[in-house]
């Protein structure tokens, strides 16, 4: 009897050293599988740490794109759209509304970027994205998180054209860090759903629509006044 039990228990140990050891380690296939997945994992990376530019580019951009409130407060307003009621959206902020007719819009974009969503129920989305040094990550953190859940989304963005700029300040390094940091951003609003995006110009307006988006309580978009 126990040379029985004996005997079970060195073929099942034999067998189980066959399995282990009749099966080669492929690292090739395992390297390959690792590098897929870090190309997955760190699908967006931290947006500060991607986008980097001198400093004086960035200090151009911040100059351009208002350098805080005290700037943006001494330039013309422009009016809010017709109808309403309206919410403004201050710039590096975002608000929503779900299956709320309140209107959204923002103004001054210039250099910055203007997203905006709408999706089933009525609800919209938009957000007035910074193109200076000031954290995207936090920014782009607020707005999908607005958005979290929402049907059959549908993007827009207002991109500032760089062949519309007139401002001596935006150097062609300014102007392509611009460029680095549009092309970010509208990467990570494609993951939210179909967007569309529209040039517009980034050269100080003199018009009550000129670097202004809006999303009225009707979900309908309008960049510079017309619909995208």
């Amino acid at each position: 009897m126990y040379f029985t039990k004996g005997l079970l228990t060195l073929l099942a140990s034999t067998t189980l050293t066959t399995l282990v050891t009749s099966t080669p380690i492929d690292s090739k296939a395992i390297a390959a599988r690792d590098a897929e997945a870090a190309k997955l994992a760190p699908r967006f990376q931290n947006f500060d740490d991607q986008v980097k530019g001198s400093a004086d580019a960035w200090a151009a951009l911040t100059q351009y794109c208002g350098g805080g409130s005290s700037k943006r407060d001494l330039e013309a307003r422009a009016p809010q759209p017709p109808g309403g009621p309206w919410n403004e959206v201050k710039m590096g902020d975002s608000q929503a509304f779900a299956g709320i007719p309140i209107g959204l819009w923002t103004q001054n974009l210039k250099s910055c970027i203007g997203f905006g969503i709408t999706a089933d129920g009525g609800n919209h989305a938009l957000g007035h994205f910074t193109s200076d040094e000031s954290s995207k990550e936090s920014q782009w953190d607020k707005f999908s998180g607005l958005v979290n859940g929402w049907t059959n989304i549908q993007g827009y963005v207002s991109k500032p054209d760089r062949s519309t700029n007139v401002d001596s300040i935006m150097t062609d390094e300014a102007l392509d860090l611009m460029d680095k940091v549009t092309a970010q951003l509208i990467a990570r609003m494609n993951s939210l759903g179909h967007t569309r995006i529209t040039l517009r110009s980034m050269a100080p307006g003199s018009g009550d629509t000129d670097n202004t988006m809006s999303i009225d309580g009707q979900n309908n978009v309008l960049i510079n006044g017309n619909a995208p």
